[in-house]
């Protein structure tokens, strides 16, 4: 394989690898979430109980009626508001888990772009030349230097800066050194949407840096699905455009061992 080729499977790899981690990060948080709630009821009963039997013997409690009825409506109340607290807990504890989920599919994402772009000066380094126009150079820099060496050097500098710039302009890059084809189905089910993209960035700079509660923040399902089909879609994309061979998108496909 060319150093492009291997660069490109491991960039599929290390996205299907942090994808898995993902998703089994929120099925076994929801496996544990159910025996969670149960456990919260247990314990709010306790509490529950334990205040109300507090409150009867407070100076000035009115005095407790008779009767097994009256019982049995405490218990009732009891039973009622620690199912109440347990169920408000596993609703927040699940948005805190699909608000993290999506906060680090959005991460595996980012890295796939600068990656994408990183393949991209691999393989055509003079495609980045406009971006690099404006680069300046001492006199000392340039003795004894070839083009190619001070490109490269532009170059590795450049994607560094990339590094820390936002996924929405990572992935009009990616998108323009890697055009889309006629064919729109390279994922199964999914579409790409600009507009979606941008509203789920700005949804996790609101989980990271917003003002209020992550618990209050809601994240669907799919918004942490689209994240992941859009870096899989991506990397079909690249896939198709620089025509790799049939090994290479078996190795990129193949599980680490």
């Amino acid at each position: 394989m060319t150093k492009a080729e291997r660069f490109f499977v491991r960039t599929f790899r290390n996205f299907a690898d942090r994808s898995t981690i993902i998703e089994t990060f929120r099925r076994m948080a929801r496996m544990g979430l159910r025996n969670a709630q149960q456990e919260i009821a247990k314990e709010s009963l306790k509490s529950v109980r334990a205040l109300m039997a507090k409150l009867a013997k407070e100076p000035g409690a009115p005095a407790r009626p008779a009767g097994d009825d009256f019982t049995r409506f405490l218990d009732l109340l009891g039973r009622h508001t620690a199912a109440s607290l347990a169920a408000d807990s596993r609703r927040q504890t699940d948005a805190v888990i699909n608000a993290a989920a999506l906060v680090f599919a959005h991460a595996i994402l980012d890295d796939v772009t600068l990656n994408l772009c990183q393949l991209s000066a691999l393989r055509s380094p003079a495609d980045w030349d406009r971006a690099l126009a404006g680069k300046k150079y001492r006199l000392r820099d340039l003795r004894g230097a070839s083009y190619k060496r001070l490109r490269r050097q532009a170059l590795d500098a450049h994607l560094k800066t990339l590094s820390r710039a936002p996924l929405m302009h990572k992935t009009k890059i990616v998108l323009s050194r890697f055009p889309l084809s006629n064919r729109r189905d390279l994922v199964r089910g999914f579409s790409m949407d600009q507009l979606r993209l941008e509203q789920l960035d700005r949804l996790r700079h609101t989980i990271v840096h917003g003002p209020n509660p992550i618990s209050r923040i809601r994240v669907r399902a799919d918004d942490i699905a689209y994240l992941s089909s859009m870096a899989f879609f991506l990397l079909r994309l690249v896939g198709e455009h620089c025509a790799f061979s049939k090994n290479v998108m078996r190795a990129a496909h193949t599980p680490r061992t």
